[in-house]
C-alpha cells in the first residue's frame, strides 16, 4: 500500500495486494460477483499485476491519529503497454460526482507522473464476466455477464477531462431458435465444416483462432490488451458454467484450414423455472476475409443452434445477447435481419491522450 495524494477529506492510496483490494471491488462493478466468479478475479488481477486506486475517506478521531477511515471509490489499474495505461472497475459510493471527479483528476496524475501516453478504460477484467466500457443512458439494466451497468454521470465527468470516445460497442438481443443451415437453398456449405472442439482439445487450437480473431478483427483485439494471457480464463469460464457448444471452429474442406470460429458465454445471472441457464452471450461470428459473404455466419450460427438444443439439461436458450463494435456492418446486418435482433445496450471504451 503507498498513499499517493491526500487532502483534508480524503486520501488515495495505491493497493498492490489483490486480497486487499478485492474487499471493495465491489464498489466497481454492478454486475453481481457470485462467489464462483471470485477465482477469476484473482486470477486475472494476478496475470495482468493489477494494482487498485483506493478513495479513502479521512476521518480524524485525535489530531494525532489519521489512519481511520472508509474506502469510497476504487479503480483497478493495469498495463500491458508502456504507454497506455489501462483502467477498469471505476465507481465511488452512491455515485457521487464529485468524487467521480476526484477519481478521475487522480487517476490523470498516476498516468502523467508515471510518463504514460494515454489513459484507455473501463476495461473489467475477465471482460468475459464483468465487460468493458460505460452504459450509454437508456440501455437495457438487466444483469447479464459482459454488460456493466452505471448511472450517465461517469461518462459526463470523464469527458468533462477530456477523454473521448476510443471504440462504441451495441449489443442486440437474438432470438434463440433451431434451425438447420444446410436446408436452406440460398446456401451452398458442401466445402465448409463446422466442429465443437470441447473442454479436452480447445487447447489444440487455441493459437489459430486467436491468430484468425486477430487478423480479422484488429480494432477489437486492441481494447482488451494481451488476451492471449488471460485466454485460460476465458475457456475455463465458459466450460465450467457453459456447454461444450459454446466454443466452435469453422474449416474448408478443401484445404482443411481453420478459416472461421467463435465462442458464446454462458449467462448464470439469469435462469428459468428449472434452474437452467436461459440466456447466452454470442461474443465473436469469425470468419476469414476471403471467405466472407457467402453466408458462412448463418452456417455458424445454424450448426450452433442444433447442437445447443440436443441436450437441454443444464443450459436452455431463451435468447442470445450479441455485442458488436458499430462499424461491424455485417455481423450487426446478421443479428438484425437472421436472429430478429433489437439493440438494447451500448457501451463506449474512452481514452485521453496525455
Amino acid at each position: 500500500m503507498q498513499i499517493l495524494e491526500t487532502r483534508s477529506k480524503y486520501s488515495f492510496i495505491i493497493e498492490y495486494d489483490v486480497k486487499e483490494f478485492m474487499k471493495y471491488i465491489d464498489l466497481g462493478t454492478d454486475i453481481p460477483i457470485l462467489p464462483e466468479f471470485r477465482k477469476y478475479l484473482i486470477r486475472s488481477f494476478k496475470i495482468y499485476k493489477s494494482k487498485a486506486i483506493l478513495l479513502k475517506k479521512n476521518i480524524h478521531d485525535n489530531i494525532f491519529n489519521n489512519n481511520k477511515g472508509e474506502i469510497e471509490g476504487i479503480t483497478i489499474i493495469f498495463n500491458e503497454d508502456p504507454e497506455i495505461l489501462f483502467f477498469g472497475f471505476f465507481g465511488v459510493y452512491n455515485h457521487d460526482y464529485y468524487k467521480i471527479d476526484l477519481m478521475i483528476k487522480n487517476l490523470i496524475n498516476y498516468a502523467k507522473k508515471n510518463n504514460f501516453r494515454k489513459i484507455r478504460g473501463p476495461v473489467n477484467i475477465p471482460a468475459v464476466i464483468f465487460g468493458f466500457g460505460f452504459m450509454e443512458e437508456g440501455s437495457s439494466k438487466i444483469p447479464f455477464v459482459g454488460c456493466p451497468v452505471n448511472p450517465p454521470i461517469y461518462q459526463k465527468k470523464f469527458y468533462e477531462n477530456k477523454f473521448y470516445s476510443k471504440y462504441i460497442e451495441d449489443t442486440y438481443k437474438m432470438a434463440a431458435f433451431k434451425v438447420d443451415p444446410r436446408k436452406i437453398p440460398k446456401y451452398d456449405f458442401s466445402d465448409y465444416e463446422v466442429k465443437f472442439p470441447g473442454k479436452e482439445n480447445i487447447w489444440k487450437v487455441m493459437d489459430e483462432m486467436i491468430a484468425l480473431h486477430s487478423s480479422v478483427m484488429p480494432e477489437y483485439s486492441n481494447i482488451t490488451p494481451n488476451t492471449i494471457k488471460n485466454v485460460q480464463t476465458l475457456f475455463d469460464y465458459i466450460f465450467e458454467f457453459g456447454e461444450e457448444w459454446m466454443v466452435w471452429t469453422l474449416h474448408y474442406k478443401p484445404s482443411g484450414k481453420m478459416i472461421g470460429c467463435g465462442h458464446a458465454a454462458p449467462n448464470p445471472l439469469s435462469m428459468d423455472r428449472r434452474g437452467r441457464y436461459d440466456t447466452a452471450r454470442f461474443l465473436h461470428w469469425v470468419v476469414e476475409k476471403k471467405h466472407q459473404k457467402k453466408g458462412l455466419t448463418v452456417l455458424m450460427y445454424g450448426s450452433v443452434s442444433l447442437e445447443a438444443f440436443k441436450n437441454t439439461s443444464r443450459t436452455k436458450l431463451k435468447y442470445g445477447n450479441g455485442p458488436f463494435g458499430i462499424k461491424n456492418e455485417a455481423n450487426i446486418g446478421f443479428a438484425k435481419n437472421k436472429t430478429m435482433g433489437v439493440r438494447t445496450r451500448r457501451h463506449i471504451i474512452l481514452e485521453k491522450m496525455i
